[in-house]
């Protein structure tokens, strides 16, 4: 997907649980359920079954999918925090560094 960081932060809307007012789910609960639970439980470390696309579904309503040289969408359902980042590495095959967005949606929300 070709897409702004604005953009792409707008697509994470789409599965935040909490909308504006008058504002229709675009993702029904139901396909949202089948995303989270279709595919077994979790791991000791609470990170469910890769499924669907994602690279990260966690059992506390997180949702990760990264891009090329490092650009992210993080979704936490569960505390409606959305963190979009572009890349800037020189490789597309970069080091895997802990996934921050954890730690911010943890600190700040």
């Amino acid at each position: 997907m070709a897409a702004t960081l604005r953009d792409l932060a707008r697509f994470g809307l789409l599965f935040t649980k909490n909308r504006g007012a008058g504002q229709r789910a675009v993702i029904s609960e139901q396909i949202l359920k089948r995303i989270f639970t279709s595919r077994g439980g979790a791991d000791e470390n609470g990170m469910l079954p890769l499924t669907y696309q994602w690279d990260l579904l966690s059992d506390k309503g997180e949702l990760a999918k990264g891009g090329w040289a490092g650009q992210l969408l993080y979704i936490n359902r569960d505390k409606d925090v959305i963190i979009a980042y572009s890349g800037t590495n020189q490789t597309d095959n970069p080091k895997p560094e802990p996934l921050p967005c954890r730690v911010i949606a943890n600190t700040f929300f």
